[in-house]
């Protein structure tokens, strides 16, 4: 006798899995179209994106509720920096605010906290932010940069590599822009991946120091190397310029 037909079983009835969504920046670059189709079960998604170079952009998509879902992380603010005026300050969008196309947003920390002051975060170079309303309570963030959006140790997700090290050159930069205005207005119009390339050479620079006295550590050196060469290879007046940057904020020695 034929055994039943049990669709749970059968090829035609086995539901697709769900797609995962990125979860580090070494992962493959995926559409926007489909970091939008993983947002119905997650309150945001951060990936590299598809572009006409070798060097891949970097996209967060974050939704802001006022209600939320209880399925996921629920984002309710985002507090990122901006440059007015030539001096940074915090911009904070909840699920109330405007609609605003291509904002600048500025080097530094993004921040997504939930209702319950839960946060993720992430660490950037720069790039430009869309807010989008898809309800009269609901708000759609775009940040899209040309250098990475890296993932901070957070509420639901792992550091992405290279990140700590980034929040700590920030940290090194920002007491140079307290005793020279005209070079935080510099920092504030610098493109990303000239602001990027700044970071990537001086930190080949200390790790190749460190690995002089801790030979166990190449591994740095080489990870930082390797993204500055596709840098020079995909925009190398960026890394041109990135180097005059450094030189201007003398940070070492």
């Amino acid at each position: 006798m034929d055994a039943p037909h049990d669709p749970l079983r059968s090829s035609e009835g086995v539901l697709p899995p769900r797609p995962e969504p990125p979860e580090a920046i070494e992962d493959p670059p995926i559409s926007i179209e489909r970091a939008s189709d993983l947002m119905a079960g997650l309150g945001f998604v951060a990936f590299r994106t598809f572009t006409d170079t070798a060097l891949p952009g970097s996209c967060l998509l974050a939704v802001l509720r006022d209600v939320p879902t209880r399925q996921h992380f629920d984002p309710k603010t985002a507090e990122f920096w901006v440059t007015d005026e030539g001096r940074g300050r915090t911009e904070i969008v909840d699920c109330g605010s405007p609609p605003a196309e291509s904002m600048a947003f500025s080097w530094g920390r993004i921040r997504l906290r939930d209702r319950f002051g839960m946060r993720n975060g992430f660490v950037s170079f720069g790039g430009t932010v869309d807010v989008e309303a898809l309800a009269e309570r609901t708000r759609l963030l775009i940040f899209q940069s040309t250098a990475p959006i890296l993932r901070l140790r957070g509420q639901s997700q792992h550091a992405d590599a290279g990140a700590d090290e980034a929040v700590s050159f920030f940290g090194r930069v920002l007491p140079r822009l307290w005793a020279a205005p005209d070079l935080e207005r510099r920092l504030g119009v610098t493109p990303p991946n000239e602001l990027y390339a700044a970071f990537l050479l001086d930190e080949v620079a200390r790790a190749t120091d460190i690995a002089l006295r801790d030979p166990t550590q190449p591994e740095r050196v080489r990870r930082f190397a390797a993204e500055l060469d596709l840098l020079t290879r995909a925009d190398a007046p960026a890394v041109a310029a990135g180097a005059e940057l450094l030189r201007e904020l003398r940070l070492r020695g």
